[in-house]
């Protein structure tokens, strides 16, 4: 199963067939204009501007998403995803909004709303979290910290495959997932996929595509998680 996270920058509809080009099973696109919500699609409005834009879900082939019951619209944008195929799993798809140093907060505030829900077996949080380790000390946030999240987030068997594939680097992440004002040297790592063990067991592969090939398109790049079907080395 191919999951793939990536912040199109507005207009998504221009941007869909290089998007789709890496052939995801599931999509999860913040910034994307507002589409019809059908078996294949999921969409919120993130009611930020004047400009229709929120978080898409997208499914693939054999798979298809729809909102989970126990959504609660004033969490806005991160959003419980029943995701049903050939590989079932409940997402959290990510797009945090706020003031710099806040962004950890709608994670927090999710997480309390949503906590028994992490009892399912599987469960994935991606998305674009607008937070780092790193950031944790240059805005010296008032109410929680981004590395309190990845705490709750490792107490309850979810962990970030990026840091799994790259250990001991976090907050020193050299694959940039946003690139600010879409410099290549003003980069950070702000995107991410954390899934619990039981989608991990057969190993995973995490790609960071490059500001080369998306930085005409987008600020952010493409975060490609592949999880295996059988056990690998």
């Amino acid at each position: 199963m191919r999951l793939i996270t990536w912040n199109c920058y507005s207009r998504f509809r221009d941007k869909k067939d290089k998007i789709e080009e890496r052939h995801p099973d599931i999509l999860v696109v913040p910034e994307a204009e507002k589409m019809d919500c059908s078996r294949s699609v999921c969409w919120f409005d993130s009611k930020a501007s004047k400009i229709s834009k929120g978080l898409a879900v997208l499914a693939y082939g054999d798979y298809s998403v729809e909102p989970h019951p126990a959504y609660r619209e004033h969490h806005k944008m991160v959003v419980p995803v029943i995701v049903k195929g050939p590989t079932a799993f409940l997402l959290f798809a990510v797009w945090t909004i706020g003031r710099s140093g806040e962004y950890v907060i709608p994670l927090m505030d999710a997480f309390e709303e949503y906590k028994s829900l992490m009892t399912e077996k599987n469960v994935i949080w991606a998305g674009d979290f607008n937070a780092n380790i790193s950031l944790d000390v240059k805005y010296r946030p008032k109410k929680w910290s981004f590395q309190e999240f990845v705490d709750l987030m490792q107490k309850h068997g979810i962990e970030s495959l990026y840091h799994l594939q790259h250990p001991n680097t976090w907050g020193q992440e050299v694959d940039h997932t946003y690139c600010h004002h879409r410099h290549a040297n003003e980069g950070f790592h702000i995107d991410y996929v954390f899934a619990s063990e039981s989608l991990r067991r057969n190993g995973c592969n995490v790609e960071v595509e490059t500001h080369a090939e998306w930085g005409t398109t987008s600020d952010h790049m493409p975060v490609i998680c592949d999880f295996h079907e059988n056990p690998r080395n």
